[in-house]
């Protein structure tokens, strides 16, 4: 039941948004969700202007980083990690 409950925070947190790909990193610590812009049916069908990366820390059950790879963008595209790594803007 935990992990249900888990999966349906992370997901609440992006739902203004379309997830298309999502995969852990740092062993797992995090989870990286790459989405595609999408009307938000549970607020008023508003659609953001751009996609977004989102990062999910599954210690603090809350999303902790949001990351525009291109402004404007329609989708984040695929993502996967190729080595343990800490982003910096």
């Amino acid at each position: 039941m935990t992990e249900h409950r888990e999966a349906r925070r992370l997901l609440e947190a992006a739902q203004r948004y379309a997830v298309h790909w999502i995969t852990p990193s740092l062993g797992g610590q995090l989870i990286a969700i790459s989405t595609s812009r999408a009307p938000d049916e549970l607020g008023g069908n508003r659609t953001p202007p751009e996609a977004k990366l989102f990062i999910y820390d599954i210690a603090q059950g809350k999303i902790v980083r949001e990351i525009v790879p291109v402004a404007k963008a329609r989708a984040t595209g695929l993502i996967v990690e190729v080595a343990p790594a800490v982003c910096s803007d």
